[in-house]
């Protein structure tokens, strides 16, 4: 959902609560559904004071670019909220895997609203931070709940996504049969990405959403960046490598990770194939996100992304990945969506600082109750081609970003370049080692093996087929009820 739908369902709400402010302070919430209102009332107050911080003028103060990008981040971010908790409460029919996925992804945008001030250092208005942290609380309490009613999120009850017409994936493109055609030689309705996009945007406006509308891009460099705003769009590239859409944004350029993104998906049901997603601000730029994926029910088929530190952005809710290259340096793939990455290739590039250890995911779950987490199935991590086998650094397999951080690998080959100990602590600390869940399970290759593993309370070695099914791409995403439609192909358990 774009920003201007959210804002259009909450402009009267949010005028109301600027003239008449009220704190939310610790109460006791009777129920879910007035928790999610709650949630949604301190949410639309919290729009309300993003948009009066982004009107004053702050250009006779440099230091408060970073506060500037930030604020721009939050008014995206926390309409992002609105919009999750507005769904949560509107669904007359949603399985409780549903509801704990919209929720989850509630807590989050506002979790990375303020993130974005602490990388850029400036900080909040204490109000404003004080309504998102109430929003944060109440959505705790509604996803306890949650929890409690229904046990664990798993569905039992299926609500289908069909969003129509499939499109012939693995015959690869061709021109006749897209909607949009993108071409840098002018033979096509467009010469970039971007235009392209924002002009389906413009007739889905006024025509509504509907079936999947198709846009193929030719092979080229297309050097932009660009954001999705419109459900159901397909983009389907001539294949890794030849169909290239390129960025250099990054941190230490100004941005927050959240902005630095190559590419960014802020929609339900889209589907990506023969794309290479890249950003190439460089090993030592900090964060520097290739694909940003902040949508429900995405999926990704043959494409590469392609960065440094912070490759991977899967932020919120469901995302399933299908036979992808991912290559990093840092954290590479991280965030907080419930993601599966299913035959895809982990390549493992050289960090930028002489002993500075590689590490691949940096999970963020706050809650024990979110619905989030990351599994790898199937596929290679391996150290980039230039390296080969004797890769001249370690990597590990993730970090705990966050407190609740969840992954688990399965059925993955892991060459050498995968230190014995497996995971890596902290920034040297034991920060989330005993409520972590890292697990592992069957995997194989000369890095692979757990007797040298970490000993940490939160890490498992996974024997019992019937616990590793449950981060399969049919349980952890729900696959079952909305990929097939994709035409994207995907195993449903192990």
């Amino acid at each position: 959902m774009a920003p201007s739908d959210a804002i259009s369902a909450i402009h009267v709400l949010s005028f109301l609560l600027l003239i008449l402010p009220r704190a939310i302070s610790a109460v006791d919430i009777p129920s879910h559904d007035d928790s999610v209102q709650v949630a949604m009332d301190q949410a639309a107050r919290a729009l309300a004071m993003t948009r009066a911080a982004r009107r004053s003028d702050p250009r006779d103060d440099v230091a408060r670019h970073g506060a500037t990008q930030a604020w721009s981040d939050c008014d995206q971010l926390v309409s992002f909220a609105v919009a999750h908790l507005n769904r949560t409460a509107a669904a007359a029919v949603a399985s409780p895997s549903d509801v704990a996925t919209w929720l989850s992804a509630a807590r989050t945008t506002v979790n990375t609203c303020l993130d974005g001030f602490a990388e850029l250092g400036a900080s909040p208005a204490p109000d404003f931070a004080a309504a998102l942290a109430n929003v944060s609380r109440l959505v705790t309490d509604a996803l306890r709940r949650e929890s409690t009613e229904n046990g664990s999120a798993s569905s039992t009850r299926v609500v289908t996504h069909d969003d129509g017409r499939m499109f012939p994936l693995d015959d690869m493109a061709r021109p006749g049969d897209a909607d949009v055609v993108v071409a840098k030689d002018g033979t096509g309705h467009f010469r970039t990405v971007g235009d392209a996009i924002n002009a389906v945007a413009v007739a889905r406006r006024s025509n509504g959403d509907g079936e999947r509308i198709v846009v193929y891009v030719k092979a080229g460099v297309y050097n932009e960046n660009v954001e999705v705003w419109t459900n159901n769009l397909v983009l389907i590239g001539d294949g890794i490598g030849r169909t290239v859409i390129t960025g250099c944004r990054s941190v230490r350029q100004g941005y927050t990770t959240f902005s630095s993104a190559t590419f960014a998906v802020n929609a339900d049901g889209f589907v990506a194939s023969g794309v290479t997603f890249r950003n190439t601000a460089g090993a030592g730029s900090s964060q520097a996100v290739a694909l940003r994926a902040s949508g429900d029910r995405l999926a990704f088929y043959r494409c590469s992304i392609e960065g440094h530190q912070d490759t991977l952005y899967a932020h919120t809710l469901r995302q399933f990945y299908r036979e992808c290259v991912v290559a990093g340096t840092v954290d590479f793939i991280f965030g907080n969506a419930a993601a599966v990455l299913q035959r895809c290739s982990i390549r493992v590039r050289r960090p930028p600082f002489p002993g500075q250890p590689a590490v691949v995911t940096a999970q963020g779950r706050v809650d024990r109750f979110e619905r989030t987490g990351f599994a790898i199935h199937g596929g290679r991590v391996t150290a980039s081609a230039r390296f080969g086998a004797t890769a001249p650094f370690v990597a590990y397999l993730g970090r705990p970003w966050k407190e609740y951080s969840r992954v688990v690998y399965m059925e993955v080959y892991m060459d050498g370049t995968v230190d014995a100990a497996g995971w890596l602590a902290w920034d040297g600390t034991e920060f989330a080692q005993s409520t972590a869940f890292y697990g592992e399970y069957r995997n194989f290759g000369p890095g692979s093996g757990t007797s040298g593993r970490v000993r940490w309370g939160g890490y498992h070695v996974i024997s019992d087929p019937g616990q590793a099914s449950e981060f399969t791409a049919g349980d952890l995403v729900n696959a079952g009820s909305w990929l097939g439609s994709t035409g994207v192909p995907f195993t449903p358990g192990l």
